[in-house]
Order: structure tokens, then sequence, then C-alpha cells
């Protein structure tokens, strides 16, 4: 299933761990498209949903109004590479514009570089060092390093920005390290 990064509101931006980029945590994000274009409709095509009329006046001069426009695309639906997701559950990006995705179904983190091209993949399903088992999301730190959170392990797995396993911290069940 193709990853899709679009583009929010002038001015609004979610910020990731590290304050770069975009992050997104589990499949609302990914909804948010859907839910503006089906904000956008006019008219109910029989299929019994509610349409939402707003006869007040607009907050926007025409030409000001909110668009969702797609930048890139990572992923595509017919693929057997590193291209193809089972599960998005979050991303970040990096100051160079690096995408870091985790993949639930395959619980490891892929690198794209600024272009949507894959670079390389970072840990792998297991329980050792640099392995995951229900990761829950990847974050970058302040210095760069690739942060996963291990929820099933109760730690933090911690690799270089070249993807190499560092460390491990322990987390409380909460989820906050230790």
């Amino acid at each position: 299933m193709p990853a899709t990064v679009t583009s929010s509101a002038p001015g609004i931006h979610h910020r990731g761990a590290a304050g770069r980029g975009r992050h997104s945590h589990g499949p609302l994000a990914a909804l948010l498209p859907l839910f503006l274009t089906a904000c956008g409709s006019g008219s109910d095509a029989g299929g019994g949903g509610i349409v939402v009329h707003n006869t007040g006046e607009p907050l926007w001069a025409p030409g000001e109004e909110w668009q969702v426009v797609e930048e890139l695309r990572i992923g595509r639906a017919m693929s057997e590479g590193p291209d193809l997701f089972g599960a998005v559950l979050s991303f970040d990006v990096d100051a160079w514009g690096r995408f870091f995705v985790l993949d639930d179904h395959a619980q490891e983190v892929r690198l794209f570089d600024s272009d949507g091209t894959f670079v390389r993949t970072v840990g792998s399903r297991g329980e050792g060092p640099g392995e995951f088992m229900q990761a829950g999301s990847v974050d970058l730190s302040r210095n760069g390093e690739i942060w996963v959170m291990g929820m099933r392990q109760g730690r933090v797995s911690i690799f270089d920005t070249a993807g190499t396993y560092l460390r491990q911290q322990r987390t409380n069940t909460a989820g906050f390290i230790t």
C-alpha cells in the first residue's frame, strides 16, 4: 500500500521529535485526505450520507482556501520491493528531507531520500539487538540518531544515521525512557 505525504493547511505543520519534519502516529493521518475530499462534496449520490452546506460568508478570499496537494508519493500498490508497505505506523523526516518509514508488517524502518528513492533498511523483525517486535514509532533525535520504540520488548533501539545499531534504552510500561 503506498504511503502518501500531502501538504497541510498553509502555515500549519506537525513536527517530528527532532522538530524537522512531519510525523504520523497511526492510520488516522493517512485518512486526512479522504476526510478533506469528502468534506468538499456538495452532493449526496444516494449513499445515505449527511451533506452539510455552509451558507455563511467564507473565511478566505477566492484563491486563498485550503487545498490538499500531493507533494511526494513513496510506494506503489503494484510492487514487490521496499516501496511496498504492509502498514505504515509512523514516519519522520530529517533536515535533509529523508524519510524514515516504519512498516508494521515487516517490522523494519525503510529509509528513502528526499526524492522518494529507497536507500536502506534499518533494523528487522526479531527479539535481539537492533530487532523489533511490535515497534510502535520511529523518531529522530536532535543529534540525528534513529530511535525505534519496541513496545513488546519495552525498549528503544537506537541506530546511527547509516542504520548501524548503537544501543538500546529500557522503557517503562508507558513508553517513557527510564
